[in-house]
């Protein structure tokens, strides 16, 4: 995969971590206003034991590949906005907050709770265990709001002994507003946003999807945000891999992805 030139930092840049040929598409399609952000690509297609289910070795590869490009509190690396690659790759969200040094929340939306039982072992992360796994070993994440999975939110929060515990479980129908479910999260804010939450007529993707509109998806990260919450960096995944998708269903995405980018500019306090 081609490295993408480095522009003048004026906005976040984008951090694209690239396993299949769709993560290179987002950028050749043009669908990202990408003029005045610095754009860096991460080229992981040729290593093995990636897709689905995380293979140690490459693990520690990929970490050190990350590396320069550390979550932090305060103004570090300016790539606070991850492009993962399609859902297969969602556990990318776990090495993206195991850089984070300082208690912070996750807002996580998602048509699924990515914390089934690991089926190779509790030590092999998967695109779907990584949360709970998260749960269980980042003692910096105190609270992980999760939006979307069979239309209800919930409310973890770490108990005085260093458990993750459901506080809280209520209904959350597409249409709904968060803030009337659960009070705005105060900040530092991690936000992890898989496209399967929208409805096939919206976005399409190789999972099961739910039932919400972009203007959902909008509507849930405004209203579970404080006015001046910090968000310490936002990853994207989601879509349909190469050879899975027809050109309409490329074009659909494309222009959703746009529209998603420009939201995160115009709405979100990233620092």
């Amino acid at each position: 995969m081609d490295k993408i030139a480095i522009f003048e930092i004026v906005k976040s840049g984008i951090l694209i971590t690239g396993f299949t040929e769709a993560s290179k598409g987002i950028l050749s399609q043009g669908c990202l206003p990408c003029g005045g952000r610095p754009v860096c690509v991460l080229d992981f297609r040729e290593m093995e034991g990636t897709r689905c289910y995380l293979d140690p070795s490459s693990m520690e590869a990929i970490r050190d590949s990350i590396s320069p490009f550390p979550v932090t509190v305060t103004k570090g690396s300016p790539y606070r906005i991850h492009y993962i690659d399609t859902g297969e790759y969602h556990y990318m969200s776990a090495l993206f907050m195991d850089t984070v040094r300082s208690p912070f929340s996750l807002l996580m939306l998602d048509n699924h709770t990515d914390m089934q039982d690991g089926a190779f072992g509790e030590e092999l992360i998967s695109c779907g265990n990584w949360l709970a796994h998260e749960m269980e070993t980042n003692h910096f994440l105190t609270e992980v709001r999760l939006m979307g999975p069979d239309s209800m939110a919930r409310l973890y929060r770490r108990d005085s002994g260093g458990n993750m515990e459901l506080a809280d479980s209520r209904p959350l129908p597409p249409g709904s507003i968060p803030e009337e479910v659960f009070p705005p999260l105060q900040g530092p804010v991690y936000i992890s946003v898989d496209k399967d939450i929208m409805s096939e007529e919206y976005y399409r993707t190789g999972w099961s999807q739910g039932a919400y509109s972009l203007s959902d998806v909008e509507a849930i990260i405004v209203s579970s945000l404080s006015a001046d919450a910090g968000v310490i960096g936002i990853d994207v995944c989601g879509g349909l891999p190469p050879g899975a998708c027809l050109s309409c269903d490329v074009t659909m995405n494309a222009a959703l992805d746009g529209k998603l980018i420009e939201f995160i500019d115009n709405k979100l306090n990233i620092i």
